[in-house]
């Protein structure tokens, strides 16, 4: 007799505390910043892909790219940031911008009122940490077989704007929808 399906959850101080070791022991492991961001990177898309595909399995492919990402602003996200993206816009020619303006990563970054000046201490260091998210973004998409390049960008923490570019097809490829491609492995990490 089969066993019902045991939903496993971890505590999100716990996703907290990872990530921060997962920086630093990076950080210590690398001699260059662009090295260890890398592997922070691949390791977010490994796992964002990993997510999307157990997400998803019981569920009808999307029909364009613009239905995954709505899907990534509001289930993916909630599922690993606890709350819905902020705001989503798009110029309609693949380029997605997603506003989150309270990442729960990013939050313990937040300046004190003493440390305000150095704020942009604060921002260089946010970014490192939001390699992480692009990765997860990338390897979501990815999980979708859509190809994309993320990129972070932080002003004022714990806010952060995530650019989304898809990697149009070359001519004569299909799209995703026509593919038929919702949940097979498609891109690589870095």
């Amino acid at each position: 007799m089969a066993s019902p399906a045991v939903q496993r959850e971890v505590a999100a101080t716990t996703l907290d505390f990872l990530l921060i070791e997962l920086v630093a022991q990076l950080a210590a492991a690398h001699s260059t910043a662009s090295t260890s961001q890398l592997k922070l990177e691949a390791i977010g898309f490994s796992v964002g892909q990993k997510l999307a595909e157990r997400q998803t399995t019981a569920r009808t492919p999307f029909a364009d790219t613009l239905d995954a990402i709505k899907y990534v602003c509001k289930e993916f996200w909630m599922d690993t940031f606890l709350k819905q993206v902020d705001n989503l816009r798009t110029n309609h020619r693949g380029v997605f911008v997603l506003t989150d303006n309270r990442v729960r990563w990013l939050a313990t970054l937040s300046p004190s009122a003493r440390a305000a000046r150095d704020g942009a201490h604060a921002r260089s260091e946010a970014l490192v940490f939001a390699h992480f998210p692009c990765g997860l973004i990338r390897g979501a998409l990815a999980a979708f077989g859509i190809e994309a390049s993320v990129s972070a960008e932080v002003s004022a923490l714990p806010a952060c704007q995530f650019t989304v570019k898809v990697v149009q097809p070359a001519a004569g490829a299909s799209t995703v929808a026509a593919a038929g491609v919702a949940h097979g492995r498609a891109g690589a990490p870095p």
